[in-house]
């Protein structure tokens, strides 16, 4: 504590942890085969049941939990630059 300065001290004492997350990069041998047509097109999906479902896992982890059905943010650089991985295959 002596080496720090009093300010950055002081600073940490009313930090706020904010949400957590984490990344998983795949390379995928064809691209997903997706339920919903036009999907294939999209660069950012979000996994949820709803918006209701990303309001309610959000207030869980305001209040220190684990989501009970966490919302899922799946990219696919591919779909919108297809130079990101060789022709036929995907990146998720």
């Amino acid at each position: 504590d002596k080496d720090a300065p009093e300010a950055a001290t002081k600073a940490t004492q009313s930090y706020r942890y904010g949400k957590g997350n984490f990344q998983i990069h795949y390379a995928l041998n064809k691209p997903p085969a997706w339920r919903g047509e036009g999907l294939d097109k999209v660069a950012l999906l979000h996994l949820t049941p709803g918006l209701d479902g990303v309001s309610k896992a959000c207030n869980e982890a305001v209040r220190g939990m684990l989501p009970e059905v966490p919302t899922i943010c799946l990219g696919q650089p591919h779909a919108l630059d297809p130079s990101r991985c060789p022709e036929g295959k995907a990146i998720l």
